[in-house]
């Protein structure tokens, strides 16, 4: 439980680096990359596969709220 917990603050940050990085044109295949990058590193530290899954989801969402947060930003809100 505690590598899920680890996992996810840490994918949730990098998500919403990689949001802003993906606003470059790097394309969203980059965000498919990190995320198995994510599962096969949190597996190979030996933090379990709860690492892995936690990074990935919290990569997704962290992407998701970038989203939203420049859709509002763009409207002025």
């Amino acid at each position: 439980m505690y590598g899920l917990g680890l996992g996810y603050g840490l994918g949730l940050g990098y998500g919403l680096g990689l949001g802003y990085w993906l606003e470059y044109g790097l394309g969203l295949g980059r965000l498919v990359i990190g995320y198995g990058l994510g599962l096969a590193l949190g597996y190979r530290l030996g933090l379990g596969l709860g690492y892995g899954l936690g990074f990935g989801f919290g990569l997704g969402l962290g992407y998701g709220l970038w989203l939203r947060l420049r859709l509002v930003l763009s409207l002025g809100l």
